[in-house]
């Protein structure tokens, strides 16, 4: 049975037009404006002989020329140009995914005007998005053909009298590939908000000279995240709720900890951080980045985004591990061994998924090549991507939409690439506070744009190296796919730089005592580490008015401890992270807790697991030592942070010089531009003053490395029980003062003129009482068994 008109004989691709009417095919000038804007607005029927007629409104406005108007085209008529174009440029629509779409063969529906109208509501979008990614060809958008399909014909000057509005339920313009997507919600109301049909241009609402061209502007949002529901944070304000958690965050919290979660709701009213606490930076690159082009995804210091199976440990594994831990069945000494050394015994369980967003080294990257695609109302021929659009990515080797879907073992949305057709709109957000377009090697952050979506407004994250909807806000470096360019990271090594110029680098480390769950609640070790995450980052902005360029953090093992700390850090201007180091192999429960955070840019990153040289305790976590590249001032400071053995038997101190000879080895492999400076940071666990013969000097021996003068005024010790609490007591207390943390400079390589470190007694703005003790009157003041160490090298 045809539908709507649908057995009509073919329209040829080109028409003359009508008469007296000027085709506007052959306007070069006008079709070039920058700021053109063409789509599909809404749809009329018309009753003609046999039944009933669809004539889609496209609208074309060329604000540069002074020129809009709106045609009316049939599917029949958009599925003639189609073939048409296919005829010529078939190989380039398929590999831009420009697939026409086609109408159901049966519409369930008693009358033929209403299985008209149910087409309609599914054509209207779909019909857009094939118009957009027509649009997003160069050859297609400059063809005549193309160009002719928008040339006024017989149906644009017929009598509004002989045509009536579909109602299509104002479905929004962002559901581009999904009739059951939902539209834009205005925040400010109960009831949804949608961009209404009868607010945009229609020939419906013209005379019989609907036909002519206007140079009047229109009042319709011209793009979806212009209306309330985005207007409402502003473009000044765009991440004004977004550094942060969310408010639908899956945090394993307990409801029986009302501050973790009265802290994840104020997280959700933050702003960003002043002007003053984000480091504006630009793009080596000028290119802009087109929609339709194949783009790239960085995140965490230059590891790629790609396609990967997630993995697990499943329900009778965890299982498994207490029944282990209670049977006292472990091959590790110590406490903490006892506690957890079953649970690494397990390994990892693979589990069979859908292909999840993560991230991983270049050399181990698959499925990172991915397509933008404008998933606004209007688009224009080769349009640049801007901050502000709403946009849906493409995986270009699987041929499937990114979208967020929620696993049956998890509670967090996983974003994941599958055939359903359903993808997932983002909003482009810079997190620098930045308009316009997009250039290569730009930072980008990814916010939910779709209204029916239980993570709306919230931003993307990464969670465990996988891109989810739960965690501190992740900040990509988009790029242009393989484009030969400044930008990309590994063509950027090779190039030639100038001669060194002077800068100043300021770099912490903090052993920030963020035990995993398990250990605080078997060994009760690591108390309050909810409130100690969130008490960092105000304390060290209450600390110092020139905040360090880098922090590397040391013991951050408690996931949802850890995105607590990353988020308020975040807020603080931190934008830029690595990933915590290590990788839950068959022998480990634990990844090293290892991870640096940046004010600048980072890039570069690689690790060095020391694998089985470990001792005791240690064994269960996966210590490493991470590198990574911090860009300031045009100058390449190469960093290394790490967590060495700790304790100080004579295996301990074996140990310890094992991991740091695997460390030189490591270096020496990436040989490193002797004109570039070389930073060590970390919690070495050797004690400056008491450490065994020589060790202090040994190690400064090994690394190539020179020591900090200590700053006038400061504490010599970064262990103290003396004047932190936490020190004075457990586990991890030997009863002593102790310096064990450092930020020192490799003497290979390019050295300071002026270097001075200073131990930071960092203490919360606000404490909390002692319920560990039982002693509510008396306030926690201390942030960690440790102090930060702070080093600051000028090079001249």
């Amino acid at each position: 049975m045809a539908l709507c008109g649908d057995d009509d004989p073919p329209v040829e691709a080109a028409p003359n037009g009508v008469r007296g009417i000027k085709p506007l095919s052959g306007l070069t000038k006008m079709w070039s404006c920058a700021n053109a804007e063409i789509g599909v607005v809404g749809a009329q029927i018309a009753q003609v002989r046999g039944g009933f007629k669809v004539y889609y409104e496209v609208h074309l406005s060329f604000p540069d020329a002074h020129k809009q108007w709106t045609v009316r085209r049939s599917y029949r008529e958009f599925s003639d140009l189609h073939a048409t174009l296919h005829k010529t440029f078939g190989r380039k629509l398929d590999r831009q995914s420009a697939v026409f779409p086609k109408q159901a063969r049966v519409e369930w529906a008693w009358s033929q005007e209403t299985r008209c109208v149910q087409a309609a509501r599914r054509l209207k979008l779909k019909l857009n998005a094939y118009l957009h990614r027509l649009l997003e060809l160069h050859d297609v958008h400059t063809s005549p053909i193309f160009r002719a399909f928008f040339d006024f014909r017989d149906q644009d000057v017929m009598p509004t009298s002989s045509l009536t509005q579909l109602d299509l339920d104002a479905v929004s313009p962002l559901s581009s590939t999904d009739s059951t997507s939902s539209s834009v919600n205005d925040v400010g109301s109960a009831s949804s908000a949608t961009i209404s049909l009868s607010s945009l241009p229609s020939t419906a609402s013209t005379s019989s000279s609907s036909a002519s061209l206007t140079s009047q502007p229109t009042s319709l949002p011209r793009r979806a995240s212009d209306t309330t529901a985005f207007r409402k944070r502003g473009n000044d304000k765009q991440l004004a709720s977004t550094f942060s958690l969310g408010t639908q965050t899956s945090a394993n919290l307990s409801a029986l900890d009302p501050i973790a979660l009265k802290a994840l709701h104020d997280r959700s009213l933050h702003t960003l951080p002043p002007p003053s606490r984000v480091v504006k930076t630009t793009s080596d690159c000028p290119s802009v980045v087109l929609y339709g082009q194949s783009i790239s995804l960085r995140a965490h210091a230059g590891l790629v985004i790609g396609l990967h199976k997630r993995s697990a440990w499943s329900g009778s594994q965890r299982v498994g591990a207490v029944a282990a831990v209670a049977a006292g069945i472990t091959f590790l000494s110590g406490p903490i061994g006892i506690t957890i050394g079953a649970l690494g015994s397990l390994g990892k369980h693979h589990l069979s998924k859908t292909y999840s967003l993560g991230t991983s080294r270049k050399e181990a990257a698959k499925y990172d090549e991915f397509r933008i695609q404008i998933a606004e109302a209007f688009s224009s021929p080769s349009r640049p991507v801007q901050y502000g659009d709403c946009v849906r990515l493409l995986n270009v080797h699987k041929h499937q939409y990114v979208r967020i879907t929620v696993p049956s073992d998890s509670k967090r949305g996983y974003l994941t690439a599958d055939s359903s057709g359903k993808g997932t709109v983002f909003k482009c957000v810079s997190p620098l506070g930045y308009r316009g377009p997009v250039v290569c090697g730009s930072p980008l952050c990814l916010q939910v744009a779709d209204a029916a979506s239980p993570w709306y407004h919230d931003l993307i994250a990464i969670h465990k190296d996988y891109v989810t909807t739960d965690g501190s806000p992740a900040i990509f470096k988009l790029g242009i796919y393989n484009h030969p360019c400044m930008a990309n990271d590994d063509i950027a090594m090779t190039v030639a730089r100038p001669m060194p110029r002077s800068v100043t680098v300021r770099v912490a480390v903090y052993n920030v005592w963020l035990m995993p769950p398990i250990v605080t609640t078997f060994v009760n070790v690591s108390a309050y580490k909810t409130q100690r995450a969130l008490a960092i980052p105000k304390a060290l902005a209450a600390s110092t008015t020139n905040l360090p360029d880098v922090i590397v953090f040391c013991e951050a093992f408690d996931v949802e401890a850890k995105a607590l700390l990353a988020s308020g850090m975040k807020q603080l201007g931190y934008l830029y992270e690595t990933r915590v180091a290590g990788e839950r192999s068959n022998m480990k429960a634990l990844m090293s807790g290892v991870f640096a955070m940046s004010r600048y840019p980072i890039a570069a990153y690689d690790e060095l697991l020391f694998g089985g040289t470990s001792l005791g305790d240690d064994k269960a976590a996966d210590k490493a030592a991470i590198y990574f590249e911090l860009h300031k001032g045009g100058e390449v400071i190469h960093i290394v942070g790490t967590h060495l053995q700790a304790w100080e038997s004579p295996g301990a101190v074996a140990t310890r010089k094992k991991q740091m000879a695997m460390m030189m080895t490591w270096l020496d492999a990436k040989m490193l531009p002797k004109r570039d400076a070389l930073l060590f940071a970390g919690d070495f666990n050797i004690d400056k003053m008491l450490a065994e013969p020589n060790e202090f000097d040994e190690m400064l021996e090994r690394l190539h490395a020179r020591d900090a003068d200590l700053a006038e005024g400061s504490s010599p010790f970064s262990f103290d029980p003396f004047t932190n609490v936490l020190a004075s007591s457990g586990i991890s207390s030997g009863g002593k003062q102790e310096r064990l943390d450092y930020v020192m400079y490799s003497s290979g390589h390019r050295e300071p003129h002026a270097a001075t470190a200073r131990v930071l007694p960092l203490k919360a703005l606000d404490g909390w009482p002692d319920v560990r003790n039982n002693d509510r009157e008396t306030l926690v003041m201390d942030l960690s068994d440790h102090y930060p160490v702070l080093g600051e090298f000028t090079f001249g």
